[in-house]
């Protein structure tokens, strides 16, 4: 089982499908960790697997126009020329060379890309149009409006987490170890499942949304070192078996 996923991962793949392979054989390797025998959890694979082949695949899942989407919100709602005297992102019409969605979309994906960026905000109910122009509907993006994006934005949530994972493990040097942390409950009422996710909800908003400020400023002073990359930071929620 090991091995294979090994061979796959040195296989000519294009870079989505080598992704896919580092993070299934990542899992694998903590659930050889937690002590899962070889047979369960090839069983477990073939069973999702088959599963899996009942959902037919979206080519657009695997586009950068979900996140370029995204990106666009967190310019329209950071930049000093895009925002009212209330500090809210102010109405923009779809068109134009300065201070349109096209332009907004455009120094984000380029020019060819700003059109599909825009008509998927659209799509997906992200904007909407008043009297004075384009408002954002919501600070934030809801891909469940949109099952292929929320399928791609559920692998590379857990691609990143065990990543950060497997990093974690192998380093050694404190000052090196990326954040990564938790809080688990006991046995607790329904009841209180809905008001503990209410207010991580809050907090999680909060949170991510000072976070995405200081991302923002960051892009914004144009550092260059002798490479670049993408971080990310998720919080969600989630319930198990009490």
């Amino acid at each position: 089982m090991r091995k294979s996923a090994h061979k796959l991962a040195r296989a000519n793949l294009d870079p989505s499908t080598a992704d896919m392979q580092r993070t299934l054989r990542q899992f694998i390797e903590l659930l050889h960790a937690c002590g899962f025998k070889d047979q369960y959890i090839q069983h477990a694979l073939c069973s999702a697997s088959r599963k899996g082949r009942k959902v037919s695949g979206n080519a657009a899942a695997k586009s950068r126009v979900p996140h370029n989407a995204g990106h666009l919100l967190t310019l329209w709602f950071q930049t000093p020329a895009l925002l009212d005297s209330k500090g809210y992102p102010r109405p923009l019409p779809l068109t134009g060379n300065t201070h349109s969605l096209e332009s907004l979309a455009a120094s984000i994906a380029g020019a060819e890309s700003a059109v599909p960026v825009v008509r998927y905000l659209r799509r997906v109910k992200g904007i909407r149009e008043t009297r004075a122009g384009w408002v954002p509907t919501s600070r934030k993006l809801l891909v469940d409006r949109d099952p292929a994006a929320a399928a791609w934005h559920g692998f590379h949530s857990i691609a990143g987490l065990l990543k950060t994972i497997d990093h974690n493990v192998k380093t050694r040097t404190s000052a090196n170890r990326r954040f990564e942390s938790r809080v688990f409950s006991g046995p607790i009422s329904i009841a209180q499942k809905k008001q503990i996710n209410r207010v991580a909800r809050e907090l999680g908003d909060e949170f991510l949304s000072r976070l995405d400020r200081v991302m923002r400023s960051t892009e914004e002073t144009g550092l260059r070192t002798k490479g670049t990359c993408r971080v990310g930071v998720g919080a969600y929620f989630y319930e198990t078996i009490a």
